[in-house]
């Protein structure tokens, strides 16, 4: 990913590209023709920009620019609807997409808003569980005999490409300053190796959302559950994405973990899947407290240098997901 940073005048040149976008584009294309209308800004973040166009008449849109750099990111995008368009899963589509700097000032998607609550601002229920549970299933149920992202899939060496990825996670807790037992780092990582032979057996992969969370994940004011934000979907195991479940949705609570997994196993395709995944549990649990260590080792290393008030409560939880690890591979 190639970030970049907006200046005023890149900033200013985008707005004016985006208002000529709408009004001469967009707006025809969905049979607009008032001129009262509302901007809203939900949040600019470094990846992207988004907006949220509100219509006097309801409906609402989110708008989504790129960069020319980012287009592999706005590639990534559209495969992912291509690819879900095919399957049970809910998520937003794609209204319109144009890849017209010169005209609008940067690259333009628009999608449908989905109107509803993430489900982090949601109570916990077992019908909600059971909601999302299917959609994740109906989302591991799409298959691919090659790994990786979509525009970028491999044949062979699935279990090297996890490993590098864990081992750049390792790289941020080498630089940390929180962690002083550097020396379980070349001990811990080997223990993720010693894996090689379960993985050997995974020959089919699943789609993936690799990322997800509870903010990722709408329960809509009709009821239904979808997923939203695809740029990491993947092929890979569906273990990563059960993990993050189990540690986001489920609070790690026993009780919460069984009623999703049943509803999920259900509904999967493959009928023997539970037995492996509960093999390699082990396994990603690790890696998950892995990735929560190094970000917030990052962050307490990024709040030292500004200044911030952020650094303790960072290097509390990033101690608390080495224990974690520690815990779990048996190395102290």
């Amino acid at each position: 990913m190639v970030f970049w940073t907006r200046t005023k005048q890149m900033v200013h040149s985008i707005e004016r590209g985006l208002k000529s976008y709408l009004t001469n584009r967009f707006f025809p294309l969905i049979n607009f023709k008032e001129k009262d209308y509302e901007v809203r800004v939900p949040l600019s973040g470094r990846k992207t920009i988004v907006r949220f166009i509100n219509l006097p008449d309801g409906r609402t849109y989110v708008l989504r620019v790129y960069m020319k750099n980012e287009l592999d990111v706005v590639h990534r995008h559209r495969l992912a609807e291509y690819t879900l368009s095919r399957s049970d899963v809910n998520y937003p589509k794609i209204i319109d997409f144009v890849d017209d700097p010169a005209k609008y000032g940067a690259i333009v998607l628009v999608e449908e808003h989905i109107k509803g609550n993430t489900i982090n601002k949601i109570d916990y229920s077992e019908e909600l569980s059971n909601k999302i549970a299917i959609q994740l299933a109906n989302l591991h149920n799409i298959k691919s005999d090659q790994f990786g992202t979509l525009d970028n899939l491999k044949d062979d060496g699935f279990f090297k490409y996890i490993i590098r990825r864990i081992s750049h996670r390792f790289s941020s807790i080498k630089r940390s300053s929180i962690i002083r037992e550097k020396r379980l780092i070349s001990h811990i990582l080997k223990w993720f190796t010693l894996w090689d032979e379960k993985f050997k057996a995974i020959h089919i992969y699943d789609l993936t959302h690799d990322k997800l969370n509870e903010s990722n994940i709408i329960l809509s004011d009709d009821g239904k559950i979808h997923l939203i934000d695809f740029a990491t979907l993947q092929y890979a195991y569906l273990g990563k994405d059960l993990v993050k479940i189990h540690h986001s949705f489920c609070k790690n609570d026993n009780d919460k973990i069984n009623i999703f997994t049943k509803t999920y196993f259900m509904y999967l395709l493959e009928k023997d899947e539970e037995k492996r995944f509960n093999s390699l549990k082990p396994f990603y649990h690790s890696w998950h407290h892995i990735s929560f260590c190094a970000s917030y080792c990052k962050r307490f290393e990024k709040s030292i240098h500004y200044k911030t008030i952020a650094d303790a409560p960072n290097k509390e939880l990033a101690l608390k997901n080495w224990a974690e690890v520690k815990e779990i591979t048996g190395i102290f």
